[in-house]
């Protein structure tokens, strides 16, 4: 009696895992479907990670500006090499604020055009890569990247298809996810927020593609070392370029408290750099910070003493706070430098006339009439309109 009541459960349990196995085969209800993410949790989740990437020449002159992201804690940054083509130095420039200076690279494929740089750092935050095999055509993905300087913008669209070349193994994703220049290196996601991709901007016959190189090729190349150095000249000494190049970034993108905090950093490091004197002044003229921009020509007077420019932008500034008999000044001091200078020229003449000091005004009038006759002609006709409202009287 035992046994066949033995046999018995065996016999139904045989039945129920059958049962159970023909559910899971044909029963859409039981598939276990993986957690989709909203844009805003992928975006909140992956922007500490993603970074402008900004390529520079032996000069410190910008030459090109992509995006990329972080693979590793420990500092693997993924880009495209087209981004930094012909590079002599490279930093990395992330939303928060942080900035990298890469020295190095861990490998690349020019094929895939993927390059891993390498930075120095510890517990960096970092993206999740994915399975790009996964994808199918109509599937929902996400692209983060920086265009025109714009960082961590975000956008939707769907994978349009998965394109194989020719060569073994090789495949490309096509996605209608908007990729503009400067994005160019920057992550692809799928729903639950993983790296499937590496974007890359194509612009084909009168309409503009986009398409993303698959993850794994960026997990093959990490498991590759054909480490090098990125340049000989890059180094900690010239920070002070770095800072401004990443002020201007932020100034272009019309971030001018981000860009201040740069420029200043700049100028910390390096006081006798003075370009970042100039675009902090830019900066505080457009936001009518007129004694802050005094302060900044003050201290370059101060590093520049026989510079004609910098004595005419502080009688400029001079001018915006009301201190005009200071920017005459000042203006004597750059045309002593620059006897020709025919813009401290007419603006003295300017302020002569304003102040009554004809006799001064004409003397002026006659040296612009050597470098700019019809700035002089200006100058002259306002000096005797003047001279004939005052009754003749110089």
């Amino acid at each position: 009696m035992i046994c066949k009541q033995i046999n018995y459960k065996r016999q139904l349990l045989t039945q129920v895992a059958f049962l159970f196995l023909c559910l899971c085969i044909f029963s859409p209800k039981l598939t276990f479907a993986k957690e989709a993410l909203s844009p805003q949790e992928i975006y909140k989740r992956n922007q500490e990670a993603i970074g402008i990437v900004i390529a520079m020449d032996k000069k410190d002159k910008p030459i090109a500006q992509g995006s990329g992201f972080f693979c590793t804690s420990d500092g693997a940054f993924a880009t495209n090499i087209h981004v930094i083509r012909g590079a002599e130095s490279v930093i990395i420039k992330l939303q928060n604020g942080a900035i990298f200076i890469v020295n190095e690279f861990i490998s690349y494929d020019e094929t895939a055009d993927i390059v891993i740089l390498k930075v120095n750092g510890k517990n960096l935050p970092h993206l999740e890569l994915g399975n790009s095999y996964e994808l199918e055509a109509g599937e929902e993905v996400f692209a983060i990247g920086s265009p025109r300087g714009l960082e961590n913008s975000i956008s939707s669209g769907i994978v349009s298809a998965i394109r194989k070349t020719e060569e073994k193994d090789s495949r490309f994703i096509q996605t209608t996810a908007e990729v503009s220049p400067g994005s160019s290196g920057g992550p692809l996601f799928n729903k639950e927020g993983k790296v499937v991709g590496v974007t890359t901007f194509i612009v084909g016959q009168g309409e503009a593609l986009t398409f993303a190189v698959p993850i794994e090729y960026v997990k093959n190349i990490m498991s590759q070392q054909k480490s090098g150095g990125l340049s000989k000249e890059t180094g900690v000494e010239n920070n002070e370029g770095y800072y401004y190049f990443a002020g201007i970034v932020a100034r272009d993108a019309e971030n001018y408290e981000e860009a201040e905090k740069y420029f200043k950093k700049a100028i910390a490091l390096n006081e006798r750099f003075d370009k970042p004197y100039y675009e902090l002044a830019d900066i505080y003229y457009k936001q009518k910070r007129f004694e802050e921009q005094k302060s900044i020509f003050e201290k370059l007077v101060g590093l520049r003493p026989m510079d004609a420019q910098v004595h005419h932008n502080y009688a400029l500034a001079l001018e915006s706070t009301d201190e005009e008999i200071e920017a005459i000044r000042e203006y004597k001091t750059a045309l002593k430098f620059e006897p020709d200078n025919q813009d401290a020229l007419f603006n003295i003449g300017f302020l002569y006339i304003l102040h009554g000091n004809y006799s001064e005004a004409e003397q002026i009038i006659q040296s612009l009439k050597s470098v700019n006759v019809r700035w002089a002609k200006q100058l002259d006709r306002l000096l005797r309109k003047l001279i004939d409202k005052d009754g003749g009287q110089r």
